[in-house]
């Protein structure tokens, strides 16, 4: 029983490694700042509240939560551009602008779409687009300040950096389209790192080599 139980607790071990080495699930959050530097009033709309002129200018204040799960590679566009689906990942999206507030909630039907750049030498800053059904999400700073190469699974942000961005947002009447002139990451979920799942499979390596061993002085 005992030998059964060891054999058991190093299965138990090495399916934790495995679970842990394939997980990708990642989250960058934080607060924006920017400008509306388009509204416009959706077509099917009738008596709004306010025209478009209303929110031209206006000062937006927001937060967002990017959750990525498990990103699929789509395309390349001309090799400084890569295209991810993800099914199980969200945008969430909170706008206050003229004592207002508009959002969208992360349980929003649809799958996610990723969108990441490197540098160019017209544009020399390196870029997180995310959209899902209703709204856009736009990052961009330094290189390698939000993930490394074209990696989707090495998300991650610099306090340092002064990161800033755009946005987009359906809402019940109108589109709104921000300059975001400042954004503030306030945590991340760290990918787990494949020298870590090493570690755990050689431990459940070499817990299953002793207790062979001793099975066999035993024996």
């Amino acid at each position: 029983m005992t030998l059964k139980r060891s054999f058991a607790c190093a299965a138990l071990g090495l399916a934790c490694a495995f679970t842990s080495w394939q997980a990708r699930a990642s989250d960058l959050a934080g607060t924006f700042y920017g400008t509306v530097t388009l509204a416009q009033l959706l077509p099917h709309t009738i008596n709004p509240p306010h025209d478009s002129d209303y929110y031209e200018g206006a000062a937006v204040s927001g937060s967002f939560a990017i959750h990525v799960v498990d990103p699929q590679f789509a395309t390349s566009l001309e090799g400084i551009e890569s295209v991810y689906g993800d099914d199980a990942g969200s945008l969430s999206l909170s706008y206050t602008m003229k004592g207002a507030t508009y959002s969208l909630d992360k349980s929003f039907g649809g799958g996610t779409l990723l969108y990441l750049n490197l540098p160019t030498a017209d544009y020399p800053k390196q870029g997180l687009n995310v959209t899902t059904p209703g709204a856009s999400f736009y990052v961009f700073g330094p290189p390698d300040s939000l993930y490394s190469g074209l990696d989707p699974t090495t998300l991650h942000f610099d306090p340092a950096v002064a990161y800033a961005g755009a946005s987009s947002l359906y809402a019940a009447s109108m589109t709104f389209y921000i300059d975001i002139t400042r954004v503030n990451f306030q945590s991340a979920t760290p990918v787990p790192e494949p020298v870590t799942s090493a570690l755990f499979i050689a431990g459940g390596g070499l817990l299953a080599w002793r207790v062979r061993r001793r099975a066999r002085l035993n024996g």
